[in-house]
């Protein structure tokens, strides 16, 4: 969702100036992905240029802290479950409240985490056998995620749970290279949104 703070006094002639979208993650992210097509667009709308600022990092967290200090009142930040919902419950400390400091807007995707493995060293094409295979590998499985705190880390860590699988975290920044690492076999699997696995999948990697 995209989430921001706006004065109440600006609000009427919003936006008097270029608008700056922080994406909370690198580019070729699917949250990248979506607000590039639809910045143009929006800028038409507006009037006024629409500025799109990668920021990764921390879960999230950078990006969004990036907004959430933000005193322009044109500055936007697309949010996602990890540092807006599950932050709070997993850090004691976090630069901002997301729930004072950032006010949703919003809704503009909702995505389904999805399975992926590596087409080579995983001899698994459903769940059921890749937990069979899982299972059989001696605790010598690992993963990829977006980074710490993440949906991807959080969903395969209760799916490793309900399966009675144990494996070993690899986090990276973002989608992107959580993505390439399942794809170059670094990691065996992944849960996370489609569109950085996408063309992985079509080279028959993923």
């Amino acid at each position: 969702a995209l989430s921001g703070a706006l004065p109440a006094q600006a609000q009427s002639a919003w936006p008097t100036r270029p608008v700056k979208i922080v994406v909370p993650a690198p580019a070729g992210s699917s949250l990248d992905l979506i607000v590039r097509a639809m910045s143009d667009k929006l800028g038409t709308r507006w009037g006024q240029p629409v500025v799109v600022e990668n920021r990764p990092g921390a879960g999230g967290m950078l990006g969004m802290d990036v907004a959430a200090k933000a005193t322009d009142g044109h500055t936007l930040a697309i949010g996602f479950n990890g540092p807006v919902a599950f932050a709070p419950f997993l850090y004691r400390k976090m630069p901002y409240d997301p729930a004072k400091d950032l006010v949703p807007v919003v809704m503009t995707t909702s995505q389904a985490n999805v399975l992926a493995v590596n087409a080579d060293k995983v001899p698994a094409r459903t769940v059921a056998e890749f937990v069979a295979w899982a299972k059989g590998q001696g605790g010598k499985v690992n993963y990829s995620s977006l980074g710490n705190g993440s949906s991807a880390h959080l969903t395969m860590e209760l799916f490793l749970s309900e399966a009675g699988i144990t494996a070993t975290h690899i986090p990276f920044n973002g989608s992107p290279p959580a993505a390439m690492a399942v794809a170059q076999g670094e990691a065996d699997a992944t849960f996370m949104v489609a569109p950085a696995l996408l063309p992985h999948v079509r080279n028959n990697k993923v």
